[in-house]
């Protein structure tokens, strides 16, 4: 119909098509104007945290600066190792920070002789940066190499002692995603101290992913993704004036960014009182840009050995697309499990899923330490 009208009008292509893109961006601009859900919310400091004494390792909260803003880390040092201990770095899964039992994992490889540097993108948790829970995929990899930059620092007096020649990668989900492109990356710039990087369902394929969603039993209908879409545009206009749409990050009955029946945990994942302040809701252009993100274009570039542990029914994380990717990568080690993309993370497999890690990162960073 619209074009019909146009057509009415007597009017050109290149006018046309003009005019339906400014109809686009006005009808969105104009939709969910009234929904109480897509207003932001202010950002808490958080105060400084005591220090956490178990009987291997200790956790302190340290700093470092990326772009300007600061991001806040818990750093985790083995206390029964007599050498400086190889440092993991680690980051959330998409949408959550460091506190949503990523503990799990980090005290795991620190109670192996690991020391771990995990830290919460701008915008999450303890970290700085406004819009909040605002996930851009070239933020966060810059984040990760300003953690990179910041463990290979050997003046860096927040991780003195800790090996700077010795270091592994890990990520869940999207942070898998990303630790495609950033090995990448490092290896052009010949980082050497990097041996070794674990990705836990890494997101690889917005596009698969999207694919995934309008095929399998998870069903999100076309129409889902067109509002998505149309409330991504809305958002990324408003952004210009200061302002922000927010949609809900994960829910099966609403519409939202991870939208199948697993999506339903991810709420209950948030502990009673977020370091920082939490929401189950993001600026809704993240949706348009997750779509296109696709760090598995740069497998192929990844010289580093490679963990990939994934679950065969993961809705969220496609085991055909992470299979995929690693028969791109040049060492690659895969761990197929049952179940879906949360389960490995917080579920009872969790235990069992650190310890396969925990194995890899001792092989690749105490087995050979320098």
């Amino acid at each position: 119909k619209p074009v019909a009208c146009l057509r009415a009008l007597g009017m050109s292509w290149a006018p046309k098509i003009l005019v339906a893109v400014a109809a686009i961006v006005i009808a969105s601009v104009l939709y969910d104007n009234n929904n109480p859900e897509s207003v932001g919310f202010e950002w808490t400091r958080p105060p400084a945290a005591d220090a956490v004494h178990d009987k291997s390792w200790v956790r302190t909260t340290e700093h470092f600066t990326s772009r300007g803003s600061q991001i806040e880390a818990w750093v985790y040092r083995p206390t029964n190792t007599a050498q400086p201990p190889p440092l993991v770095i680690m980051a959330p899964p998409l949408g959550l920070q460091k506190d949503f039992g990523m503990e799990k994992f980090a005290s795991r490889f620190a109670s192996r002789g690991l020391a771990v540097l995990l830290f919460d993108y701008r915008f999450f948790g303890g970290s700085e940066g406004e819009p909040r829970n605002f996930v851009s995929t070239s933020r966060q990899q810059e984040d990760w190499h300003a953690a990179i930059r910041y463990a290979c620092n050997v003046t860096s007096p927040s991780l003195d002692g800790v090996n700077p020649r010795k270091i592994a990668l890990w990520g869940a989900g999207l942070s898998g995603g990303h630790l495609i492109a950033v090995a990448a990356d490092q290896a052009n710039v010949k980082n050497e101290n990097i041996s070794a990087i674990v990705l836990q369902a890494p997101q690889v394929d917005g596009f698969a992913t999207v694919m995934h969603g309008l095929q399998g039993p998870h069903v999100r209908s076309s129409r889902d993704a067109l509002l998505l879409a149309v409330l991504g545009i809305k958002d990324l206009v408003l952004s210009f004036f200061g302002h922000n749409h927010y949609i809900p990050l994960a829910s099966s009955s609403k519409l939202a960014i991870m939208h199948t029946v697993e999506s339903d945990q991810y709420p209950s994942l948030a502990p009673s009182t977020p370091r920082g302040g939490w929401a189950n809701k993001v600026p809704a252009r993240t949706g348009v840009e997750l779509i296109f993100y696709r760090p598995i274009l740069k497998a192929d570039q990844m010289p580093l050995p490679a963990l990939v542990v994934y679950g065969e029914d993961d809705s969220l994380s496609p085991a055909s697309a992470v299979e995929r990717a690693a028969s791109y990568m040049k060492h690659a080690e895969l761990v197929k499990r049952p179940g879906g993309h949360i389960s490995a993370l917080f579920g009872k497999e969790a235990d069992q899923v650190a310890e396969i890690e925990a194995d890899f990162l001792v092989k690749h960073l105490l087995a050979s330490k320098q």
